[in-house]
């Protein structure tokens, strides 16, 4: 399948629907070739789990890794989050898959946190202004804060999955 086609299948003409789903094979279409994006964005490689082990059904959720660390003594490695899942547009009842990026750094071993306690950088795969998909930052400084303790998970950086490298 060609990359357009494959992001023709990030929006559906309909609302999407528990009875609709992609079979497995697709899915995996789909992550890859977003997976191959997000590498190009972040001009470094991207280290995933299996995706036999991965939550995929109406979206996907897998753990991703930086390959090798960066800068040194310093030991600057990252981890975490990739995930989609669909959306409707309550106006127009049509729905597009949502994906993004959550990212954690680390520099031997400690995760690092801004000053003012914002801790992971959030990317999405959207579509552009000329019309192509694009990944870009959540918000324009890209660092959040983990309000809710919902990415405790990733405190502890030797908490490792089964990995593939492309």
């Amino acid at each position: 399948m060609d990359h357009e086609e494959l992001e023709q299948l990030l929006f559906l003409d309909r609302e999407y629907s528990e009875e609709f789903d992609y079979p497995r094979s697709k899915w995996i279409e789909i992550i890859q070739h977003t997976l191959d994006r997000f590498e190009t964005y972040l001009g470094v490689p991207v280290e995933h789990e299996e995706f036999q082990s991965s939550i995929i059904g109406s979206g996907f959720c897998i753990d991703i890794a930086s390959s090798v660390s960066a800068c040194g003594k310093f030991n600057i490695t990252w981890k975490g989050g990739y995930g989609a899942g669909w959306i409707t547009d309550s106006e127009t009842k049509t729905s597009f898959l949502y994906i993004s990026a959550t990212l954690f750094l680390y520099s031997n071993t400690k995760k690092l946190v801004t000053n003012s306690n914002e801790s992971f950088l959030e990317f999405e795969y959207v579509k552009g202004e000329d019309g192509t998909f694009q990944w870009r930052p959540f918000l324009k400084n890209a660092w959040m804060i983990d309000e809710h303790g919902e990415y405790e998970y990733f405190d502890d950086p030797d908490e490792r999955f089964e990995i593939e490298s492309d």
